[in-house]
């Protein structure tokens, strides 16, 4: 059968398009982890927020995303006091909350028994790709956006 070398390129041209279009406009589909890797165009280790106490320097951190809406979150992170010596680095784990909601993953941080936390969501993420790039939640203050990458398991 024989087709017009127009109507052949009419359809590469569709096809194309409709490729270009659909890989560049789509948000991307959550992955399992993810690394901090800028906090308000800064590269780590960098200020993450301060408060009336100092401030806090994140060394590095991860996001786990787990099934069925839970998660952890991994950090090295330094206080620097406004007056005093800086305390050492310290690594933490918290275990994290999450739901996609209209096209944003929110992230509740858990709170330890006894403690008066602030309402969540405490992240709020907008999947880009490979990537996050989330904001605070409505009742934190910090630096952002916060920009993350997609940690890849070794197949």
């Amino acid at each position: 059968m024989f087709i017009p070398a127009s109507a052949r390129y009419s359809v590469t041209l569709l096809v194309f398009l409709t490729l270009s279009c659909s890989d560049s406009l789509e948000p991307g589909t959550l992955g399992q982890s993810y690394r901090l890797h800028r906090v308000a165009g800064d590269a780590l280790p960098t200020v993450l927020y301060t408060n009336e106490s100092g401030t806090f320097h994140i060394i590095s951190q991860f996001i786990h995303f787990g099934p069925k809406g839970t998660g952890s979150l991994t950090e090295t992170a330094q206080m620097v006091p406004h007056t005093g010596e800086p305390h050492e680095p310290q690594e933490s784990t918290s275990g994290i909350q999450w739901a996609e909601v209209d096209g944003r993953v929110e992230i509740e941080f858990d709170c330890p028994a006894n403690v008066d936390c602030l309402a969540g969501p405490h992240l709020i993420a907008r999947i880009d790709r490979h990537a996050l790039r989330a904001t605070w939640g409505p009742q934190i203050n910090g630096r952002s956006p916060l920009h993350y990458v997609e940690v890849v398991a070794p197949q």
